[in-house]
């Protein structure tokens, strides 16, 4: 597990690191498509590697309301997490 806290200054060798596991997964409260899932996409891209692979964040905009509401609308609550997590450990 790695906890980035930083987009601009990734830790590739740390990325690589865990993608030896096989499995990748990738969790942020920001769209999928710009953030830390697709930087980190590139980078598996980047070295030929064919690991299983799965973003978590937002995929649409436009809602609004209470922020436990919108984490789960985004499948971004702890249950969603727990349950992404577990299918893909058992997937293996």
């Amino acid at each position: 597990m790695l906890n980035v806290t930083c987009l601009s200054d990734l830790d590739f060798e740390a990325i690589l690191g865990v993608a030896r596991t096989g499995t990748v997964i990738t969790y942020e409260d920001h769209p999928i498509q710009t953030g830390l899932g697709s930087l980190v996409a590139g980078v598996l891209a980047d070295h030929g590697l064919g690991v299983r692979f799965r973003r978590m964040g937002i995929a649409r905009y436009g809602a609004s309301g209470k922020p436990d509401d919108l984490y789960r609308m985004e499948g971004l609550d702890v249950q969603s997490l727990v349950t992404t997590v577990s299918n893909e450990v058992q997937r293996k």
